[in-house]
């Protein structure tokens, strides 16, 4: 997971841990990249729109590049989403939007994780 806003980093962190997934927090998408390079056997990458360095539309797309398997958020700030939404290719299977209002956060975060066991069974993953 990657954001450059800590706040929001624990909050995606925390919520993922407690449905029982390992998280790794990264403040900037160069160091975020180079730690994916490193476990190839990841479920989620939850990336910032907008980070410095390295930024998560850029990191997406060379993941979708790369693999099938894994499955790509991306969180977006409400301002930004026209702007976003206008480049159509998001290159990611989710989109979270900032700032996050429970309980549909936790709804949003639950069908991730649904998505994930689906795609980790159909794919004959695990």
């Amino acid at each position: 997971m990657a954001d450059d806003d800590i706040a929001c980093l624990r909050i995606v962190e925390n919520t993922f841990r407690l449905r029982g997934f390992s998280t790794i927090g990264f403040m900037d998408g160069r160091t975020a990249w180079a730690s994916i390079q490193q476990h190839p056997c990841l479920k989620w990458v939850v990336l910032n729109w907008m980070l410095p360095e390295l930024d998560g539309y850029r990191i997406a797309r060379r993941l979708q590049e790369q693999t099938q398997f894994l499955h790509i958020a991306v969180m977006i700030g409400k301002a930004l989403l026209p702007e976003v939404y206008a480049k159509l290719d998001l290159h990611c299977h989710y989109v979270l939007v900032k700032p996050f209002e429970r309980p549909d956060f936790d709804r949003q975060i639950d069908a991730m994780v649904q998505m994930s066991l689906r795609g980790r069974t159909l794919a004959g993953m695990d």
